[in-house]
């Protein structure tokens, strides 16, 4: 009797041990069936097998620091780049050149009877969220070569975060070598925004050409009528939110990745009863407590837009400008995408790059029309960046004012 009741806690424990070891090995099967299933859906996105075995579910931090330009792309590097939640929008695998780009290995010398266009931007004509022969360059080559039946090579010197001061640095230390014959500014809505901070930052030479950018410019903030502190707190909790910043576990598994996104949802929403301002798009805002600002801001960007325009034509380069537009200048209505804005949107930046390239004598691409009639499906929800067919409402827009520049009409 003693030693059958001191074998009943032995049994307990060894009963409670396969408990915690079932519900463990349940756990482990719920998460490994969960990760697998995510993973087929994921190669259904990238059409690509790669995502199933892969080690790194995204592996996007392929920038560097430039002591001229600010920032760069690390050359050489393979990238995986995914939308919100990873995977799910999209799932990229590319490799950026030995010469800092998102493209092929471009040859220094210019073949003879090649026609090169440069075209120079931020994050979407860079375009990590497509695969290369998607990007609108790509396929703006392949049409000029089939309709004008001759060489034709678009260059894509896009870089996320680049405005027209880093495209100007760009250009003349590093892309004017491969002569163009053409060249492309691609404006966004935020490069005035990003052109006021990296003037902070940048050195100035005797005639008062920017000569360098240093790294590691920091953030500045749109003044409110709140506290400065308190401003640039709100604008920090929501870059937080928005780029969704990951850990190791969400680098690796998807299922992280998948819980983290919505644990960063539910923090921006727990930490804001109304989404503020994204101070980056201020020059879309109808509020006349800004129009100073915004003056201002215009008054740098048009001066660096004319520099590199001086540079292209030193360079015996065409010179042709776009305005790439947000989702919600699209749709008509705030956008929850990585480009957040709150409320309608103004069309303040592509009126004011219009008005550039007519003070300045350069053709114009319109991207907002051919956009508003394409239908949904052109901008990836959350990334907010093009999806294919946005790349390839561009390309067809942008074929139709350049052919004619090739053909001398």
């Amino acid at each position: 009797m003693p030693a059958s009741r001191a074998s009943r806690p032995q049994k307990l424990r060894k009963l409670l041990v396969w408990k915690l070891l079932l519900s463990a090995g349940g756990l482990l099967a719920g998460l490994f069936l969960s990760e697998l299933g995510l993973r087929l859906l994921v190669c259904k996105n990238a059409s690509s097998w790669k995502p199933l075995l892969a080690v790194t579910v995204t592996a996007n931090n392929i920038e560097r620091p430039d002591s001229i330009r600010n920032h760069a792309l690390r050359e050489s590097v393979h990238f995986v780049a995914t939308g919100h939640p990873p995977g799910i929008e999209f799932c990229n695998y590319g490799e950026i050149s030995p010469q800092g780009m998102n493209d092929s290995l471009i040859p220094t010398t210019k073949p003879p009877g090649e026609y090169r266009i440069l075209v120079l931007g931020d994050s979407f004509v860079e375009a990590r969220q497509v695969r290369r022969e998607e990007n609108f360059c790509k396929l703006l080559e392949r049409q000029l070569a089939t309709s004008q039946r001759r060489a034709v090579r678009v260059i894509n010197a896009g870089v996320s975060s680049y405005s027209p001061l880093l495209c100007f640095l760009y250009f003349s230390r590093d892309l004017v070598k491969y002569q163009p014959d053409l060249v492309v500014l691609a404006f966004f809505s935020n490069d005035v925004f990003d052109d006021m901070r990296y003037t902070l930052a940048a050195t100035f030479g005797p005639d008062g050409v920017p000569t360098a950018v240093q790294a590691g410019v920091p953030w500045i903030n749109v003044d409110r009528g709140h506290a400065t502190e308190q401003g640039l707190r709100d604008q920090q909790a929501l870059r937080m939110s928005l780029d969704m910043e990951d850990s190791w576990m969400s680098r690796h598994f998807y299922v992280a990745a998948l819980a983290r996104h919505f644990l960063a949802v539910r923090r921006m929403k727990n930490r804001f009863d109304q989404l503020p301002h994204n101070d980056e798009f201020f020059i879309l805002e109808n509020d006349p407590d800004l129009a100073e600002l915004q003056r201002v801001g215009w008054q740098l960007s048009q001066r660096y837009v004319g520099l590199l325009k001086s540079a292209c034509d030193k360079a015996q380069a065409r010179f042709v400008l776009t305005s790439v537009p947000i989702a919600s200048q699209i749709t008509g209505g705030s956008s929850y995408d990585h480009f957040f804005f709150r409320d309608k949107p103004s069309d303040a930046d592509h009126v004011n790059v219009r008005r550039i390239a007519q003070e300045l004598g350069t053709p114009y691409v319109d991207l907002v029309t051919p956009l508003k009639n394409a239908g949904s499906g052109l901008y990836f929800p959350s990334d907010g960046h093009w999806t294919p067919k946005g790349h390839r409402v561009a390309a067809d827009a942008m074929q139709q004012t350049i052919a004619p520049i090739m053909t001398g009409r």
